[in-house]
């Protein structure tokens, strides 16, 4: 039923085709030509020696040896598989297929592609500074898809009972994913980029979740799934400039200071009713940081009465905010480099 699936998102199965490599998996994509009806485009995705569980080996999407390559600049596609997993409530992993269909139209036949997923104890930091951290989820709705062939079944079934299922799915498309026991995919997801970025990379993240909104810049880009539209839309810094009228730099102080419901964090606005939206990026435009505003808000008045108030009273509540939000980068990219001692960290 796996390879069933596999065949489902890639025309011609891994499994079956005739030019099939050990360590090679590939996929095709059908693109409309102006000179020709429909041409498609092939793409391997290099999952490192057959011997090698793939889930921890290296990935490159490349052609093979003797196949003409097409030059392109590099970049990093990393994958947040979580919440593409869902039909309403129900985790589904036929909604993830649903997905990646789409997704692989943006993929170019030299980037490397790296699939991440929540660890099994990946909320417990946060839930110690915040307890009521996702305590309660709203449902993502996915787009609908016609696909049903899956091994995995469940109505009110954890994530966690999908996992065999979506890591075998992975590896059968030579995609590793990498899931440490105790972060966050987010966290996993930052690191991956900071090293990416500093090795001369572009990276592309595939996420609905706007935590990474604070990742974005000059090398940093989303791609981020439109259910309505059924397709995937670019979110870029420019973008974002364009929407907020200020530097992306300020979307996590804007995000403590906003809150986020889907996550149970609290925001401005549950104190001080009137807080809103407008209000916070006329702050953050001027005074640049949460940080630098709660400082300026402890010595002198910055807003209306209610505003300062607000500010000086739930302090502590912002800062809070600004721990459980705040991406780590960091802290989980030694974790990294020890237990998945693959190619991906030490790109040139």
């Amino acid at each position: 039923m796996i390879a069933s699936s596999a065949y489902a998102l890639f025309p011609f199965s891994t499994l079956s085709h005739p030019i099939n490599r050990p360590n090679y998996s590939f996929f095709s994509v059908t693109y409309p030509s102006s000179r020709k009806p429909k041409h498609q485009t092939c793409f391997y995705v290099h999952a490192g020696p057959s011997d090698v569980d793939s889930s921890i080996s290296s990935t490159s999407l490349t052609l093979p040896p003797d196949e003409p390559r097409r030059s392109t600049n590099k970049t990093l596609f990393l994958l947040d598989i979580a919440p593409l997993c869902y039909s309403g409530k129900r985790p589904s992993p036929s909604a993830l297929i649903g997905w990646l269909k789409p997704l692989f139209l943006h993929v170019t036949f030299n980037n490397p592609i790296i699939a991440v997923i929540d660890g099994e104890r990946g909320n417990e930091y946060r839930r110690q500074i915040l307890p009521g951290y996702k305590s309660s989820r709203n449902a993502f709705v996915p787009l609908s898809t016609s696909l049903r062939r899956e091994t995995w079944k469940g109505d009110d079934a954890d994530l966690r009972e999908a996992r065999p299922f979506i890591k075998t799915f992975f590896k059968t498309c030579g995609i590793p994913v990498v899931s440490l026991e105790d972060a966050e995919a987010d966290d996993v997801v930052a690191s991956l980029m900071e090293q990416a970025v500093s090795k001369g990379f572009q990276v592309t993240i595939g996420s609905p979740d706007k935590d990474f909104k604070q990742l974005l810049c000059e090398n940093v880009q989303l791609l981020m799934p439109l259910p309505e539209r059924h397709r995937w839309s670019l979110y870029t810094d420019k973008l974002y400039i364009q929407q907020q009228g200020c530097s992306p730099e300020i979307e996590l102080s804007l995000r403590c200071l906003l809150g986020d419901k889907a996550d149970c964090v609290p925001g401005l606005a549950d104190f001080a009713p009137g807080f809103g939206r407008k209000t916070a990026l006329k702050l953050l435009r001027k005074y640049g940081s949460l940080e630098h505003l709660l400082r300026e808000a402890s010595s002198r008045t910055v807003g209306k009465p209610y505003i300062q108030n607000a500010l000086t009273e739930y302090a502590s509540v912002l800062w809070k905010n600004l721990q459980v939000l705040r991406l780590r980068r960091s802290t989980t990219s030694k974790d990294i480099s020890a237990r998945y001692s693959i190619a991906f960290m030490n790109w040139n």
